[in-house]
């Protein structure tokens, strides 16, 4: 009875130690982040800025508060903000809604409605939340991309996981391009990024329809589950390569060196000028291949180190194992339990997870983003198809936990960052007719490869409103170009005014995305009935189940 018992007790421990772990992480990774980042701004004067977005407005000064205060009164914004950002999302759970969805709006009402007693989180506090975020985010997507469902149902899987995206990302390159009057690639970073499906949205909702007894027949989100993983991994990558196209790599000679007078297509009117980057015309297809051929290579050299981590921790435990049972045997025992399979701890996976998001910051910080997105994506591929099903579920909690501990910071400091009297509200509704009309494309659009796969019309229907969802990813990107902005001083720049229309859009596919992909799930899920013979589910899936 002994291992039996130790081999139910040991996820409930190692759940607890991750518990306790992630806190201390957290709390330790803001300190050092805090000191470096006010340490850094020492030395300039105190300065307020008018760009909503970029809300490093406290700095020091000889005359200034001492730094001791100033961590003191951004931390206690930042507590107030999230304490918010979780009633809200509890609040948009009792009507079922997108938990995300009340934090961001919880955020917003944050910022103009007691304004007075918060001040702006530090952009560099916010860029290691977003970074965290995305990794776990894009992580779980590679987790969703599995051998067996590909290969039995790859032909569905490649048109799910790649036509929807492209498609609306054409047509919304071109309707932005037209109506925002963008250069085409600011055109095709917007596009990419609001076109992405969010498996942070997704991915619960078709889980949450396996435990339907209904569904069990259906091979359907098995599907849809792969082809998450694909259409992020599209998506990302024509973002992080039209975002290249903008600012160029570092190694390029040249890149945001030359430069023109504009004006700010944002500004009031005045006479201020405002600096237009010209970057060198480095080849596009060379670009692209650096950020598809790096990711690719990042993301192998990731998930071999996942391998050797995943090989490490299980001969660890197993030894373990087998000292724990032979000390409580005699020595000419042998307990029939030893062979039990062992997998990876907990904390071991948090650590390589924190090796993946490091990479993926490292390397969008050297001007990467879409190497940095589908390397994260093709390791953690390696990842579900090399491990065993007990270490892939594990990776599953983990980044589950993960994940809600990030949620509320970065919807909700989003939401935050909005202030009505700053940020233009004429662009935020143009904004969101814009994305309403690329939703409703990719809705038909999705009906129709739904139908070229030999779906029923009624799974038509139904996969042609649920493949709208959008909430993670968007909020994940939608500062990328605004901290490309920040990094290289481009404030006020015609660049500027561009990187908050790409917000502005971003924004409005996390409010509409979001909740149209739940609606749509809780009135046809129940309407349609499954015929289909019985499947065998995908072993992540089923310890996702029980969870």
């Amino acid at each position: 009875m002994d291992g039996p018992a130790k081999a139910v007790g040991a996820p409930k421990r190692s759940r607890l130690v991750l518990l306790l772990l992630l806190p201390v992480f957290v709390i330790l990774s803001f300190l050092v982040w805090s000191i470096g980042s006010l340490n850094k701004t020492s030395s300039e004067p105190i300065q307020t800025s008018s760009n909503s977005t970029n809300p490093d407005i406290i700095t020091r000064h000889n005359e200034g508060p001492p730094l001791s205060l100033i961590v003191v009164i951004q931390i206690f914004s930042l507590c107030i903000i999230v304490l918010f950002g979780v009633s809200g999302g509890l609040f948009a759970e009792r009507f079922d809604q997108p938990p995300m969805l009340g934090m961001l709006l919880s955020g917003v009402a944050v910022r103009n409605l007691l304004g007075g007693i918060t001040v702006p989180v530090p952009h560099s506090w916010s860029s290691k939340i977003w970074a965290v975020a995305l990794s776990s985010v894009l992580a779980r997507a590679g987790l969703a991309i599995r051998k067996d469902t590909v290969t039995s149902r790859g032909w569905q899987v490649l048109l799910f996981g790649s036509l929807p995206v492209i498609f609306e990302a054409a047509f919304l390159g071109n309707l932005t391009a037209y109506t925002f009057s963008m250069p085409s690639e600011w055109a095709a970073t917007l596009a990419f990024g609001v076109a992405s499906i969010s498996p942070g949205v997704v991915v619960p909702l078709l889980l949450n329809l396996l435990e339907d007894n209904s569904w069990r027949g259906s091979r359907l989100p098995n599907v849809l589950l792969a082809a998450s993983g694909l259409d992020v991994l599209v998506a990302t990558s024509g973002f992080g390569v039209a975002l290249a196209a903008i600012f160029g790599h570092k190694h390029e000679s040249g890149s945001l060196a030359e430069t023109s007078r504009h004006r700010n297509p944002q500004s009031s009117g005045n006479a201020d000028q405002a600096t237009h980057v010209v970057v060198d015309q480095h080849s596009f297809w060379a670009r692209g291949l650096e950020e598809v051929g790096g990711g690719l290579l990042v993301g192998f050299l990731l998930g071999c180190l996942a391998l050797l981590i995943h090989k490490y921790s299980v001969s660890h435990q197993t030894r373990s194992d087998e000292i724990i049972t032979r000390s409580n045997h005699t020595n000419d025992e042998v307990h029939e339990n030893t062979d039990l399979p062992a997998s990876i701890s907990a904390p071991a996976f948090l650590f390589l997870f924190s090796l993946t998001a490091v990479t993926t910051a490292a390397i969008k910080s050297s001007g990467f983003p879409g190497a940095a997105t589908s390397s994260v994506i093709v390791a953690y591929c390696i990842i579900t198809n090399s491990w065993d099903e007990t270490s892939v579920a594990t990776a599953n909690r983990v980044l589950k936990v993960v994940w809600k501990w990030a949620e509320p910071f970065l919807f909700t400091l989003i939401g935050a960052t909005i202030a009505f009297n700053e940020f233009p509200v004429w662009l935020l509704c143009k904004a969101m007719v814009v994305v309403l009309s690329s939703v409703v494309v990719r809705a038909f659009v999705t009906f129709a490869v739904a139908h070229m796969a030999g779906l029923p019309w009624k799974e038509c229907v139904f996969v042609s409103g649920t493949w709208c969802g959008k909430a993670s990813v968007q909020a994940a990107l939608s500062f990328a170009t605004i901290e490309y902005v920040h990094r290289y001083h481009l404030e006020g720049t015609i660049e500027d005014g561009y990187s908050k229309i790409v917000f502005a859009c971003m924004l409005s596919a996390v409010i509409i995305g979001g909740p149209i992909a739940a609606t749509w799930v809780g009135r046809f899920a129940g309407w349609t009935r499954w015929v289909e013979e019985p499947n065998v589910l995908p072993s992540v899936v089923k310890h996702l189940e029980e969870d």
